[in-house]
């Protein structure tokens, strides 16, 4: 299924998700600088919408995926797709994969970063659920999931699955942790109302916490502490939290803030120890994407095509990781 695809150099990177871009062919994808005088900020004009991008756990290279929105009968029927590779030091883009398949999105790598992972959602050449592909060689992808909220943990040796079960003719979600050495696998949390969706599961760096959106008529963000099983809503005020992200080295968890009353998407960091937040100077976010992998530098993108990479110590003014805290 892998085919050779054309590699170009563009000025830095871009993912595009189908459900953001509206042209009729498949297209390549072009970046170009937007100067920004705030310090932390660099901002990157791309031709088209943009999705999440997730960086290498190895190296200065982020995941991204693109899929064309050409002339469809039905929703979720197979278009163009790609998955590529950003060098984010010299620009190069390499295409691993090209598919005919619809709602394709990155959403993993391997800790040793030689392994990619993606979810299929949508109709085409490949089965719906999560696959892997290898980037030291040329085999396939190997489908290892059919489900497509699937997490790793950090040292990948855990995994959380979103599942669901079914009480008195109603379904219930729940999530599961699947210790990946032993085999074994334990139900950590089960929804108290029926018709109740998970979705967007992050780990902390300790093990300690699992982040995850809980919801039914309105969005919620939880923690659930995985040793003694307590679940915490984030509390809001007037707002939803939709998406989550743990920083890589301490408790701080970046979050999407929707205010409705604005139709706001915005970002905040949240220092959970010292109960604080900063929020991002940016708004217009469809999504969260990733940290870099020395927890310095967070990359979003927006609804008006921009991908934005904050530096988050320049943006603070002060060496936020050495106080341990984002709190002035």
């Amino acid at each position: 299924m892998r085919k050779k695809f054309s590699v170009f150099l563009v000025l830095l990177f871009l993912g595009v998700s189908a459900l953001l871009v509206y042209q009729a062919i498949f297209n390549p994808i072009s970046v170009s600088f937007a100067p920004t005088s705030q310090p932390g900020i660099e901002i990157l004009k791309t031709s088209g919408g943009s999705g999440r991008l997730l960086w290498s756990p190895t190296e200065n290279v982020a995941l991204g995926s693109y899929t064309s929105a050409g002339p469809c009968p039905d929703w979720g029927c197979p278009q163009e797709s790609e998955i590529f590779l950003i060098d984010l030091d010299t620009g190069q883009k390499n295409t691993v994969l090209e598919l005919k398949q619809y709602g394709v999105y990155p959403s993993g790598w391997s800790l040793d970063g030689k392994t990619i992972m993606f979810t299929v959602q949508g109709d085409g050449e490949l089965e719906k659920g999560r696959w892997s592909l290898s980037l030291a060689d040329q085999s396939p992808p190997i489908r290892i999931s059919d489900r497509w909220f699937v997490t790793w943990n950090y040292d990948g040796s855990k995994m959380a699955v979103v599942d669901s079960v079914e009480k008195s003719g109603r379904r219930y979600s729940i999530i599961n942790i699947i210790d990946l050495v032993s085999g074994q696998e334990e139900q950590v949390y089960e929804s108290e109302a029926p018709e109740t969706y998970i979705r967007i599961l992050s780990w902390s760096r300790d093990d300690e916490l699992l982040a995850f959106s809980n919801s039914n008529t309105t969005a919620k963000i939880g923690l659930l502490e995985l040793r003694s099983g307590k679940f915490t809503e984030l509390k809001s005020n007037g707002f939803e939290y939709r998406d989550a992200v743990f920083f890589p080295h301490a408790n701080f968890i970046a979050l999407e803030k929707h205010d409705p009353r604005f139709y706001k998407h915005s970002i905040v960091i949240r220092d959970l120890i010292h109960e604080c937040d900063f929020e991002l100077p940016v708004d217009n976010i469809p999504l969260l994407d990733s940290w870099s992998p020395d927890g310095r530098k967070f990359v979003f993108s927006t609804f008006d095509n921009k991908i934005y990479v904050i530096d988050l110590q320049a943006l603070l003014g002060f060496d936020f990781q050495r106080a341990n805290s984002i709190c002035p």
